[in-house]
């Protein structure tokens, strides 16, 4: 399983627009502002069960690690409570009270599904070890 090639051409996203009879590719964002509409996205998002097993920090740290050592053309931001994200791809722990078992929550927006995509098979294969 190869990580993404942060320089390997991928899809546009972006607005076609026509103006002065000029046809132009334009960022979402800045096409949405101009025409005074808020931008829509589309976040994915997948929570994966951990073990019965596992610890739920060190499981998180394990997967933190494991994306640090692959992905390292890829600037990956931790944050306090060791939950990191990679460009628009976060992964945290969840629970939803005190009886439910942690899972860990995988979530990015549409415009990275590539690596997004990528990171949960990494999170899964890291919580099969």
């Amino acid at each position: 399983m190869n990580p993404p090639n942060p320089k390997r051409p991928c899809l546009v996203h972006g607005v076609l627009v026509v103006k002065d009879d000029v046809l132009t590719l334009m960022d979402s964002q800045k096409a949405a502002d101009e025409l005074g509409l808020p931008k829509q996205e589309l976040i994915l998002s997948c929570p994966v069960p951990l073990p019965g097993d596992s610890q739920p920090e060190t499981a998180l740290a394990k997967i933190s690690n494991k994306v640090q050592k692959d992905l390292v053309n890829w600037e990956v931001v931790t944050r306090r409570d060791d939950s990191f994200c990679i460009q628009s791809v976060d992964v945290s722990l969840r629970q939803k009270d005190q009886s439910t078992k942690f899972k860990i929550l995988v979530k990015w927006l549409y415009e990275d599904d590539e690596l997004g995509n990528y990171i949960l098979r990494m999170v899964k294969s890291v919580l099969e070890e």
